[in-house]
């Protein structure tokens, strides 16, 4: 490596200070390494953001100032995403796959073993969990085979009922040729006719949704197979993934063992030293005892006071009162003696800390809590679009069963409902206006509405009162069928429906109760109470 020993200067070509790049964070003791690092790597303006999402955000928005590249983490423990800039401006993203081999900067080997024992360790309970959701894929899968076996005999079933009716139909057809003269008799068999066709065409809808039930589970079937055999690949690298991890686990203790043993022998080469350090200190004790013999011997002859050449008595007790004085000026202009000071001095940094440590603390609370709350947005905004879907599939299933078609289109940052709706299949397009339906459709597409949006926010009382003023029997009737359908469906939720109509089609049972009230007597000026 060829370079001089002059310092880099990166001042003016650094990013924001709310940045952290990569020569922020290493700490590089070698200033060659440095400013190679810098001039190779670019390492004062590649930036390191910790959030994936945070970093495409700040690259997308606007070109940054002295930024070259961006380093997130990916999904996948260990591996990153390298965010940079193209030379016509835009945004280009590279996939970094992770790093197994052995460090190649000054780490920590405990560091470094306990990571590898966590991954171990994730990766174990990712392949428990893919294990049993294969378990779960095979029993369902299991449970669908005997559906679409079910499907086909129900399906058999029918078509050989439908052959009856047929027969049936025949012959009544044949009796009605034979007996026109008889008008009470054609009559009757024009009614069992009629059933008989009505009881057709329910077994013809019944086949038809049987048949359309047996194609979407063997679709489903299909799907859990392609699903169980990606499963199957994805437990395959995690079993590779643990063999590796565990070779590297192996490498790592061996790597221990050698750092324990090179640790024992630093300890034993420790021991030694002080075994010296105590030898050569007895010895200075020797010394420092023939020295203090020395001097008694010395002092019983005279006292030793340093004194340097040319001072007297007065002159002596003339500094040290000058030198008292000045301690005493000192201390009044300091505002007490040295001991006090330092009393009020150790006071002082104790606050500061505290200060310091509850400042940090809030700083940590903050950063939770708005963690949390972007955490409860989207939540949130998965919640918005998971009610959203159901309604719609809802709203496009009900109006189906008259052949309706229809789109129901929710903006919840505007907070709009919007619904098209086409009565004839026929038409192709996005449907028409509420305005432009007639009152039946329109009452009709309303109870689609509001039974799907129940549906979706699952109330557990839902009442409507008069929703068909404005219809006719046909439609009143459809509608009525649908809403007792649909609290069928909606198990442990009760529905309150009230109708100034005579409920004449819909019977009473076990989960249907009709409440009829009396006809409200005409003239009628005031209410006798009873006592």
């Amino acid at each position: 490596m060829i370079g001089n020993n002059g310092r880099v200067d990166t001042a003016n070509h650094e990013p924001d200070p709310q940045f952290d790049t990569s020569l922020r964070v290493l700490e590089i003791d070698h200033e060659l390494v440095r400013k190679q690092m810098i001039i190779n790597q670019a390492i004062e303006q590649t930036i390191l953001i910790d959030n994936r999402q945070d970093a495409v955000n700040t690259m997308s928005d606007t070109r940054l100032q002295n930024v070259k590249q961006c380093f997130a983490p990916n999904v996948r423990p260990g591996t990153g995403i390298r965010f940079s800039y193209g030379w016509g401006g835009g945004l280009s993203e590279n996939y970094v796959p992770a790093f197994n081999g052995p460090p190649r900067m000054k780490t920590d080997v405990e560091f470094q073993i306990n990571a590898c024992r966590a991954e171990l360790q994730r990766l174990r309970s990712e392949l428990h969990d893919l294990e049993s959701t294969l378990r779960e894929r095979q029993t369902h899968l299991k449970n669908c085979e005997q559906a679409i076996t079910r499907r086909k005999r129900d399906s058999c079933e029918r078509r050989v009922e439908m052959q009856r009716l047929e027969a049936e139909i025949e012959d009544v057809q044949d009796t009605l040729d034979k007996d026109a003269v008889e008008e009470g008799k054609l009559e009757a068999l024009k009614e069992g006719l009629s059933e008989a066709k009505e009881e057709l065409a329910t077994h013809q809808a019944s086949f038809g949704d049987s048949v359309i039930a047996v194609d979407k589970a063997r679709d489903w079937l299909r799907t859990l197979r392609e699903r169980m055999k990606s499963m199957d690949n994805e437990i395959a690298e995690v079993q590779a993934k643990i063999r590796k991890a565990e070779a590297k686990r192996v490498k790592l203790s061996e790597r221990r063992e050698a750092a324990l043993r090179e640790k024992n022998s630093a300890f034993a080469e420790i021991e030694q030293v002080k075994n010296v350090q105590e030898n050569t200190q007895k010895a200075r004790t020797d010394i420092a005892e023939t020295v203090d013999i020395w001097i008694g011997e010395a002092g019983q002859v005279c006292p030793r006071v340093p004194i340097d050449r040319g001072e007297t008595y007065n002159s002596l007790e003339k500094t040290m009162k000058k030198l008292q004085a000045d301690l005493k000026r000192a201390e009044s202009q300091l505002g007490g003696t040295r001991q006090e000071l330092a009393d009020r001095a150790a006071q002082k940094v104790r606050a500061f800390r505290q200060a310091r440590e509850q400042v940090t603390g809030v700083e940590k609370l903050a950063q939770l809590l708005k963690s949390a709350l972007v955490n409860r947005k989207e939540r949130w905004k998965l919640f918005q679009r998971a009610i959203t879907a159901r309604a719609r599939v809802q709203f496009m299933w009900m109006l189906s069963e008259r052949n309706f078609r229809g789109r129901l289109l929710a903006n919840h940052k505007e907070k709009k409902l919007d619904l098209h709706v086409e009565p004839d299949p026929t038409k192709v397009g996005k449907g028409r206006e509420t305005k432009t339906l007639s009152g039946g459709e329109k009452s009709f597409s309303t109870i689609c509405l509001l039974l799907s949006l129940w549906d979706a926010m699952g109330a557990p009382i839902r009442c409507l009162d008069e929703f068909d003023v404005f219809m006719d029997s046909v439609n009143r009737e459809v509608s009525m069928k649908k809403m007792i359908e649909a609290a069928r469906y909606s198990i442990g939720k009760q529905f309150i429906l009230i109708t100034p109509g005579s409920m004449g089609s819909v019977n009473s049972n076990s989960d249907v109760k009709i409440i009829r009230m009396k006809d409200p007597e005409r003239g009628q000026t005031t209410i006798a109470l009873s006592n």
